[in-house]
């Protein structure tokens, strides 16, 4: 089972049934068969966002009657595990999109996660293909939030009238080796997922660093969330 809408959430949903498994959502029948992992995209902290069960996919997805008592494994993106399911037994992961060129997937576990959903989780993402590391516990865990990081400073730069989002891209491919620009890379994760993942370390950490750029709340507030939508710090015309 898979809960979330997006871009994590859809590409899990996308390379899971190509590995085989029957991927369901939260409301889907079950037939009384619980689910052996269940996939949480949409998690927040207690006390934020929609109130429990009511949300696709499910804020609170421990409330769901479908979900009770599965190995649960959780999105860190607003949220570190521990700020998600506290004193729970799920185990966070966290990937970088898009999918089909990420080699790693981050998990990160605390005192209470399930050894079963520690092996089911490590289990999924093997049948995608992907290597696993266990990490330390944070929002974004290791990678995510280094790369959002890095983006947060583009978009500062951009904002500041250091360059366009194309010249700013270029030298970080150019000048740093980077894989990919980050501001187009920012359009492949969702600018809406790294603005989370921005808000979530600032308010765990208090720390200047980690505040948003301007720019990036301005275009995710328009609605401009990446390739998804057409449109992010670069316009697409259907060019996927």
């Amino acid at each position: 089972m898979i809960a979330g809408s997006g871009v994590i959430a859809e590409e899990l949903r996308h390379y899971a049934a190509q590995a085989g498994y029957e991927v369901r959502s939260p409301h889907d029948p079950t037939g009384g068969v619980l689910p052996a992992l269940i996939v949480d995209c949409d998690r927040v902290p207690a006390g934020q966002g929609a109130e429990s069960g009511s949300e696709p996919g499910g804020r609170e997805l421990h409330s769901h009657p479908h979900t009770q008592g599965g190995a649960h494994l959780v999105l860190c993106q607003a949220g570190s595990l521990s700020a998600l399911d506290p004193a729970g037994s799920a185990v966070g992961f966290h990937v970088l999109a898009p999918l089909e060129q990420a080699r790693l997937v981050e998990l990160t576990r605390n005192e209470s996660s399930s050894p079963v959903a520690a092996a089911r989780a490590e289990r999924f993402f093997a049948a995608l293909g992907k290597h696993v590391e266990w990490v330390g516990d944070a929002p974004g865990l290791v990678l995510g939030r280094i790369v959002c990081q890095v983006i947060n400073e583009c978009a500062f730069s951009l904002g500041e009238g250091v360059g366009s989002a194309t010249d700013i891209d270029t030298g970080m491919v150019l000048g740093l080796s980077y894989p990919l620009g980050p501001l187009r890379w920012a359009d492949e994760l969702g600018l809406d997922h790294v603005l989370t993942v921005l808000e979530a370390l600032c308010d765990e950490y208090r720390e200047e660093r980690y505040r948003p750029a301007p720019a990036l709340r301005r275009l995710v507030a328009a609605g401009r969330l990446g390739r998804t939508t057409g449109a992010g710090f670069f316009e697409y015309d259907g060019d996927r």
